[in-house]
């Protein structure tokens, strides 16, 4: 005959087993009751076990990835480590009671069980991490107990090398004892501001395979910087100084440009009808922007041989657009005869983005006008031609002070003064007592 003995584990998950023993008579077994031999008490334990492996992640806090300047800060983070609810049994023995022989005999053994509940929690390592350079232990940080993710950060070790963290964790949570994080080449070297180039290795050659250089010494507006295929790196544009004057392009990998062929030019040195791509006789008639609004720097120009209108070739992201010299971005003239250049003061031509729609217009003081101040705003494949008796600033202001100063042209400067996405014109009157004037941009009513 035998007596089921039905054991259920607390605070688990409605798990019951059962254990079948004989009904005997009374007798006696070592460390039990007289009246059975019966199973040991059973020593449940409830606790909660981790579900999910934790580790320490290094990133800049700063600049992300670093830009390989002084004063970065590095941090890491140690996320909440997840763990469930779980009930362990250890193994034991059942024996039953022989009356012939008076004594118990091993009948029925338990196996170890180990039974995971439906509660959930999560917890927060703590403890404390090395930060270690090149192998070497620099400095010590703390890692305290937070409700979410945790993360410190502290100043950058002063000398270029791999940093990486070290954390020991306490024993009161989760039963992690230590992780080392992913290691964060640091470029910072406290003691300049831009990393030590290598000058074997440089960011472009002198000279091309063909021999043309990657210079122009001569007229420095043969050189233009931007963005021309939009990735957000600056590249190069140059008319080589040995060159015939078509126009190259080394795109900004990251760490250097690369190295354009000569005969595939982002732009030919002459158009279809002779008109040449360049002006080196009034090299201010040369321009980079963003005509058209796309993210990519375009190139306008007056040709050294033409009539005086103004071109753009847009940028495609591997060279530029070859324009129409017949469908110029702006006319050489406006309807009253007024020029759409100044060939004689430089600052009399201005770029910025003077309605704030994002596409770069054109502002100059005519050549062969009073004074005034003209806008011709950009329409993503040209520019509007503005009205001369509508100037955007008169030449001067009631009490005479004039708005222009040809005299010290860097005494005109522009920029986004009040930030409201339009560029305002700054300038010190050419017949004034040196005081600042702004006049801010207005958007033009349609």
């Amino acid at each position: 005959m035998y007596k089921t003995i039905a054991v259920t584990l607390a605070k688990c998950s409605a798990l019951v087993f059962f254990l079948f023993v004989p009904l005997l008579a009374r007798a006696s077994c070592p460390s039990y009751e007289p009246n059975i031999c019966q199973i040991p008490p059973a020593p449940y334990t409830l606790g909660y076990a981790v579900t999910q492996n934790t580790s320490i992640s290094l990133a800049s806090q700063g600049p992300n990835p670093l830009t390989k300047v002084q004063g970065e800060v590095l941090g890491i983070t140690v996320p909440r480590v997840s763990t469930t609810e779980v009930c362990e049994q250890p193994g034991y023995e059942v024996y039953y009671y022989d009356p012939d022989a008076e004594s118990c005999f091993p009948y029925y053994y338990q196996g170890p069980y180990t039974y995971y509940g439906t509660g959930s929690s999560t917890a927060q390592p703590t403890g404390s991490a090395v930060i270690q350079q090149n192998g070497t232990t620099v400095g010590t940080v703390a890692i305290g107990s937070a409700t979410s993710n945790y993360s410190f950060t502290t100043p950058p070790v002063n000398a270029i090398g791999n940093i990486n963290f070290v954390a020991q964790f306490t024993g009161s949570c989760c039963g992690f004892t230590s992780a080392t994080s992913n290691t964060l080449i640091v470029w910072s070297n406290g003691n300049f501001g831009f990393t030590l180039a290598d000058y074997n290795a440089p960011a472009l050659p002198a000279t091309l395979p063909n021999g043309m250089v990657t210079y122009n010494g001569s007229i420095a507006q043969f050189m233009q910087f931007g963005d021309f295929n939009g990735d957000g790196k600056t590249d190069y544009a140059w008319i080589p100084q040995n060159g015939d004057g078509r126009w190259l392009i080394a795109y900004s990998t990251g760490t250097g440009f690369t190295v354009p062929d000569y005969n595939l030019p982002a732009l030919p040195a002459t158009l279809s009808n002779g008109m040449v791509t360049y002006n080196g006789s009034v090299p201010q008639f040369m321009h980079v922007g963003d005509f058209n609004g796309d993210g990519k720097t375009d190139y306008a120009w007056i040709p050294q041989n033409g009539d005086g209108r103004l071109l753009i070739a847009y940028s495609t992201g591997t060279g530029f657009t070859v324009p129409d010299y017949n469908a110029p971005a702006l006319p050489a003239t406006l309807p009253n005869g007024m020029v759409t250049y100044n060939g004689s003061i430089r600052h009399f031509m201005q770029l910025g983005d003077f309605n704030g729609d994002g596409k770069t217009d054109y502002a100059w003081i005519p050549q062969n006008g009073d004074g005034r101040l003209l806008i011709a705003y950009s329409t993503g494949t040209g520019f509007t031609v503005p009205d001369y008796n509508a100037p955007a600033l008169p030449a001067t202001l009631p009490n005479g002070m004039v708005v222009y100063n040809g005299s010290v042209p860097q005494f005109m400067q522009l920029g986004d003064f009040n930030g409201d996405g339009k560029t305002d014109y700054a300038w010190i009157p050419q017949n004034g007592d040196g005081r600042w004037l702004v006049g801010f941009a207005i958007t033009p009513t349609p």
